[in-house]
């Protein structure tokens, strides 16, 4: 069962109250739980997201401003928007990496979702599905390897607009019990992105032609 299957062997040869994951190409900062423990005050607390970024800043998906000097890649809109705005109505999602669960939330799961090949938004959704509340916290606390080329890029863009349509169809998220409407439309407004492409290749052909 791949990540899933890992991270399951892992909670059940270890006891520890929190788990920390962290994708294999990631350092984590120092202060990394420093951060993020104190969200679990609140008992309802299942997991406390950051945003995954990168040291490789010279990748092709990175690019600097000119006008304003800052970096931005083509994550930053899901990450300074999307994952804010969740988190507002308690729907932080969780991205697989710079995440911390609560043990206990896990286990009242069954552990990592292994049915779909993205077990992190998997994940979150049993865990919104049965009252857990989610943190995401804007501030990076590990940096990983962004993609080298577009092959790998594409790859892994493929796998989780594949592997969130799949959610959505395991869990009935339109439909469940459980959830708010707010996250079902989130969750719902999250994989439709990944089927934007021919929409939006359109609309920027649109002005082309209409110059022409």
């Amino acid at each position: 069962f791949a990540k899933a299957g890992n991270l399951n062997y892992g909670l059940a040869h270890s006891t520890a109250d929190f788990v920390m994951t962290f994708d294999a190409d990631h350092i984590a900062l120092p202060h990394a739980l420093g951060v993020t423990l104190g969200f679990f005050d609140d008992e309802k607390v299942a997991f406390v997201q950051t945003p995954q970024d990168f040291y490789n800043t010279d990748a092709f998906q990175y690019i600097l401003s000119k006008r304003t000097g800052g970096l931005w890649h083509d994550q930053s809109y899901f990450y300074n928007i999307v994952l804010p705005a969740g988190d507002s109505i308690d729907i932080a999602t969780c991205v697989g990496t710079g995440v911390v669960y609560r043990r206990r939330a896990l286990d009242s799961i069954g552990g990592i979702p292994t049915e779909t090949i993205t077990e992190d938004m998997h994940t979150a959704v049993r865990l919104h599905k049965k009252g857990f509340k989610s943190v995401y916290l804007n501030e990076p606390i590990a940096y990983g390897i962004a993609a080298a080329d577009l092959d790998e890029y594409c790859t892994t863009r493929l796998r989780w607009g594949h592997g969130n349509a799949h959610v959505l169809s395991v869990e009935n998220v339109a439909f469940c019990k459980g959830l708010t409407w707010r996250q079902r439309l989130q969750y719902l407004a999250m994989t439709i992105s990944h089927m934007e492409g021919i929409q939006q290749l359109v609309m920027f052909m649109v002005p082309i032609i209409a110059l022409t």
